[in-house]
């Protein structure tokens, strides 16, 4: 295959006929007093005969047997035997940590569970990569004939070099670089300053949810299954390894405090916690309305009781800000939903990445789909707002990662599925992204990306759980 390169270079000669000579000279300018310094090159051409209809179908033939060598088979059994190879790894971790657990004394019947669908999984996994392997058995030997035959065409039009192709390539080359090198000379500037592009990171789009890594009921209990967890991405001194969970404990859709603790083992233990209050009782304004809330920078954001706003508290000033969200759904309105019900009080979410602080709404103005802004954490209030086409209730949660909104839909009890994305950068939407994930329970009231571990905190009915996102390069 390597061989239609070197044609390229032969097709290069010909739109670039060889240099005789190339320097500069002086140019009179519109105004006869003045001169100008132009680049110039001599070209001279020789009469030849070269088989350029021929040339131009091998090339394309080529090209054809590139891009099915190309195919999405091909990746996906690459992907795929990577994928298994990490998981294989993962299971053994798991393994060796029930063990220890086991030995420790915190047994529990989850863990095997989770072991057991791990090896289903890995099962099928294998069952479709030898299949893979089989149709690109039958397809790599389709490719074969047809590489001997373009190597015979290959072959056939070498006979034409009678041009000293590789001598004069190499000169051209040598020529351009001096044509090149006057030109800079003449008219040298200084390279434009490329302003940052706004959700631009090192990851690109999330092809993979990997886990659940870490998972545990939380100490509220499963009478408490409206709620949030996680970590703050941006951290305070000395606050590097805290964990909070907020538990909704009245009726399932109001909450006054979150519960801190110094490290996950600590949250593990239920031990050396502290309740920080938000308010006085559940029926002030200040109280929390739903399970969509997050830490960031220090300061606690969520749903204002009872009004269309972001409520921040500040955990060292033990200041209240708040910012209304025009026109925005609350009380159910517009909230995440299965095809079955609807997650309480959910028309609101806070979200974190590596670009800052979201707040994820409807309103009526955009026809009930959703309304994404960036918001200025210092004022509390809006630094760029994008109204998307998905129908919130379409939609069961979402997260944002890298400057891009991803939402997931509930298909059942077992798995829940990521199926659209919007970028902010490029302002584009997809709704085909099929990737799904296991769950520990039936309903996901919560989920959030940390950009620290890249890890989603999510609170699946009362379990704190944790995955894995995995970033095409």
């Amino acid at each position: 295959m390597a061989r239609w390169q070197i044609l390229q270079s032969w097709l290069l000669l010909i739109s670039t006929l060889p240099v005789a000579w190339t320097g500069h000279k002086d140019v009179m300018a519109m105004d006869s007093s003045k001169r100008l310094k132009q680049c110039f090159c001599d070209m001279k051409s020789s009469d030849y005969t070269f088989p350029l209809e021929k040339f131009h179908d091998t090339v394309s033939a080529a090209k054809h047997c590139n891009g099915i060598m190309a195919k999405k088979q091909f990746q996906e059994a690459d992907e795929l035997q990577r994928s298994l190879e990490y998981r294989i790894s993962q299971l053994k971790d798991q393994v060796d940590q029930f063990e220890s657990e086991y030995d420790a004394g915190f047994y529990s019947i989850i863990f095997l569970r989770i072991i057991e669908i791990e090896l289903a999984e890995l099962n099928d996994m294998l069952r479709h990569l030898q299949n893979l392997d089989k149709s690109n058995k039958h397809l790599a030997v389709t490719l074969t004939s047809k590489v001997v035959n373009l190597t015979d065409e290959v072959q056939e039009l070498e006979s034409y070099d009678r041009l000293e192709v590789y001598k004069e390539y190499e000169k051209n080359k040598r020529l351009k670089r001096s044509l090149d090198e006057c030109e800079v000379t003449l008219q040298a500037t200084a390279a434009p300053t490329v302003p940052p592009v706004f959700g631009n990171c090192p990851h690109g789009q999330i092809f993979f949810i990997e886990g659940p890594k870490t998972y545990m009921l939380s100490q509220f209990g499963a009478s408490y299954p409206y709620g949030a967890w996680g970590k703050d991405p941006v951290p305070a001194p000395g606050k590097e390894t805290m964990h909070w969970v907020m538990v909704l404990v009245n009726s399932n859709l109001f909450g006054s405090y979150f519960r801190s603790y110094p490290s996950y083992g600590n949250l593990r233990t239920g031990k050396a916690y502290t309740d920080v209050s938000i308010a006085s009782s559940v029926t002030t304004t200040n109280s929390i309305m739903g399970p969509c809330a997050v830490l960031y920078d220090d300061a606690f954001y969520y749903n204002c009781y009872n009004v269309p706003q972001v409520c921040k508290y500040t955990l060292s000033t033990k200041q209240f800000q708040t910012l209304t969200l025009p026109g925005a759904g609350i009380k159910d309105k517009f909230p995440f939903c299965t095809l079955s019900s609807t997650i309480s009080y959910t028309d609101i979410d806070l979200a974190t990445d590596e670009n800052g602080l979201w707040v994820i709404y409807a309103t009526e103005s955009n026809y009930g789909n959703i309304v994404l802004s960036r918001l200025n954490t210092t004022r509390l209030d809006f630094l760029e707002t994008w109204n998307t086409t998905i129908y919130k209730k379409s939609v069961s949660n979402t997260f944002m990662a890298c400057g891009v909104l991803y939402a997931t839909r509930h298909i059942n009890s077992e798995y829940e599925e990521i199926f659209y994305m919007f970028d902010t950068k490029s302002g584009q939407e997809s709704r085909d992204l099929n990737i799904r994930f296991r769950k520990l329970s039936n309903i996901i009231q919560q989920i959030n990306y940390n950009p620290q571990d890249q890890l989603l905190y999510v609170f699946n009915d009362a379990y704190l759980v944790t995955y894995k996102t995995w970033f095409e390069k």
